[in-house]
């Protein structure tokens, strides 16, 4: 009996689970188990403990399973028996399926019996070590993933002894497990996957990925309680029945569906260009209505503004003429000022003695007052003004008595008749 050191797999053959020819341990065994891996102790053919990849002391603190069945036996360099099992939890790809039979069914479309059958591959892993190592492997010697070694996956061994002299006798392939589990699956669920779709048979190659996904449930519905999980599952081929009468009229029906569909699209087409053409003569007719609403819309902002323009006028004619009338007015009481001072000068430097010498004087007054008048461009108003002015002058100057009195020829002053000298300035008269 040789107390094993260390022990470990290394996986040079592709190996899913291998069993140490190990079986004596000790508190001093080393245990090493690689990335993507679990070691599984068995104590009397129940399962102990499980490692995760590390590198572990087979002390009793790393196995409290088989501590509470050896109890006192472990401990120190005191051996003890047990199995050891690796098992490889990486993918494996590759694995071919096929159904052996024709899967019968109801197409979708047109509701015509159909028969096909398919084929692909799987890509799968362990999922969950216990499960596997109780339910598949159980006493099984070596497994292999498939009898034939001119696959494309080399030889694979789902459990493998290293007792060398064993493994002709101890032989059972992976096929022979999962193979009928996933042809049960996809021969339920092909059917109600293609159904639901309603996935045309004819171009049943687009729906690949659907099918896939929902084939790859049903499939791990079936093996996930060995412990297997299926992470990808791939439909290689449809094999369709070319030669069926049933199949023949479902092409012909698909040929008319097409027909039907390709006319139906046609009309939709002619459809849709009456539309936009309606729509683009309805656009050119919204344009120009819009345009001859916009000439109108100028037209009349051109007129309320040529109107605008005639109440502009004439309201400056009016205010010139208010101001003409108010010039007008102003214009009376400034000739009347100047008549009055005129007449005044003219008093104190021209008048004569005479009476006929004073109408001279008004009637000069009246001259310059008609002078000014037209000068101003007011030439009625003006003299209607001058006379109304000149009237009470002219008439005093008609009828008041100068025999008593004559006018000073230097000042202007009125004096008496029969003096010989001014009053006002001294001249001599």
């Amino acid at each position: 009996m040789k107390v094993a050191d260390v022990i470990q797999f290394n996986n040079k053959h592709d190996h899913l689970v291998f069993k140490h020819s190990y079986e004596d341990f000790n508190s001093f065994t080393q245990l090493i188990v690689q990335e993507g891996q679990e070691a599984a102790f068995l104590y009397n053919g129940e399962i102990t403990d499980i490692f995760k990849p590390g590198r572990w002391t087979l002390e009793t603190g790393n196995l409290p399973g088989l501590s509470k069945s050896l109890g006192k036996l472990m401990g120190g360099k005191t051996p003890f028996k047990a199995s050891v099992y690796f098992v490889d939890k990486t993918t494996k790809t590759g694995l071919k399926w096929g159904t052996d039979s024709k899967i019968r069914f109801i197409e979708p479309i047109y509701n015509i019996p159909i028969e096909i059958g398919c084929y692909g591959e799987v890509n799968l892993s362990i999922e969950d070590t216990e499960t596997v190592l109780k339910k598949l492997v159980g006493t099984i010697r070596k497994v292999k993933l498939d009898d034939n070694k001119k696959q494309d996956k080399s030889f694979m061994t789902l459990f493998s002894s290293s007792k060398q002299k064993e493994e002709e006798n101890v032989t059972k392939t992976l096929k022979d497990f999962i193979k009928p589990m996933i042809v049960n699956a996809v021969k339920e669920n092909m059917p109600s996957a293609i159904t639901e779709s309603k996935i045309d048979l004819l171009n049943a190659d687009a729906h690949l990925k659907e099918l896939n996904e929902k084939l790859k449930d049903s499939v791990n519905t079936y093996i996930g309680k060995y412990g297997l999980k299926v992470n990808d599952f791939y439909i290689v081929d449809i094999s369709l029945p070319e030669t069926d009468t049933n199949f023949k009229r479902y092409k012909e029906l698909h040929t008319v569906g097409i027909q039907e569909k390709m006319f139906e699209a046609d009309k939709q087409v002619r459809v849709a260009a009456a539309k936009n053409e309606a729509e683009s003569i309805e656009a050119e007719r919204l344009i120009v209505f819009e345009k001859n609403k916009t000439d109108i819309e100028i037209a009349k902002k051109e007129a309320e503004i040529a109107k605008l323009k005639a109440q502009v006028k004439e309201y400056e004619g009016l205010k010139e003429a208010e101001v003409m009338k108010a010039k007008g007015y102003t214009g009376k009481d400034e000739l009347a000022a100047e008549v009055n001072k005129a007449f005044a000068e003219s008093l104190g430097k021209t008048v004569a003695s005479s009476p006929s010498q004073s109408s001279g004087i008004a009637s000069d007054v009246v001259k310059v007052g008609a002078g000014m008048a037209v000068a101003g461009g007011i030439l009625p108003k003006a003299m209607e003004t001058i006379k109304e002015i000149t009237k009470p002058i002219t008439e005093n100057l008609g009828t008041e008595d100068t025999k008593d009195f004559k006018f000073c020829t230097n000042c202007g002053a009125k004096i008496d008749r029969k003096a010989k000298f001014c009053s006002e300035c001294g001249e001599k008269i």
